[in-house]
């Protein structure tokens, strides 16, 4: 039973992945809706992050897919700077993740271009890379969005009043809220990142 929910998790991860990229391609915006593409490369950016997505849906030439996203999370790095790329370091991840892994036995690599998977012996480090990625990405979140920019969180309660303390009988300030918010971002960050409590993550 492991093994069978091990070789459809390609196939769970990639769907997960593909339909954000898909929007994002199409919006012409970076990783998130937040991260707006200037001029040409809206189109440039915007059509890779297509081609990734329909790539990983599907499970064709997958481990080029891959490369592609590693390479637009570089490129970002110089289009829309280092904060932005480090907010979606996830993504990073992934690209390790479909590389070093494929997408799978559910996939059309497997079925009609079985030279382009990975060989065996990288996919042991998938869920590592995947793993820190994730984590970067949490911790990323967790300083810009809050411990570093406290307005920015203000602003978001203020039009989406989502501290809820006040309803469980221990009412936070929002500004006590938004750290705490922060220290469990960061604590999941942390412990994904170092393997610690995964399972409880």
């Amino acid at each position: 039973r492991r093994r069978a929910l091990y070789g459809i998790l390609p196939l769970i991860l990639g769907v997960h992945v593909a339909v954000p990229l898909l929007v994002n391609g199409v919006q012409g915006t970076l990783f998130s809706p937040d991260n707006e593409l200037p001029g040409v490369w809206a189109n440039f950016l915007g059509f890779a992050e297509t081609f990734v997505a329909l790539s990983l849906f599907y499970g064709a030439f997958t481990r080029i897919a891959a490369g592609a996203l590693g390479a637009m999370w570089v490129v970002g790095l110089f289009v829309l700077g280092l904060e932005p790329m480090l907010d979606n370091a996830l993504y990073l991840g992934f690209a390790a993740f479909f590389f070093l892994a494929g997408r799978g036995p559910i996939s059309i690599d497997r079925v009609l271009f079985p030279r382009l998977e990975p060989p065996e012996r990288t996919a042991p480090y998938a869920v590592p890379a995947l793993r820190a990625g994730l984590g970067l990405g949490f911790i990323a979140v967790a300083f810009s969005e809050k411990f570093a920019n406290l307005p920015l969180a203000q602003a978001f309660l203020e039009r989406y009043p989502l501290n809820f303390t006040g309803a469980l009988g221990v009412p936070l300030s929002d500004e006590v809220f938004i750290l705490c918010a922060g220290t469990v971002e960061l604590m999941l960050g942390l412990f994904t990142l170092s393997g610690v409590f995964v399972r409880e993550i």
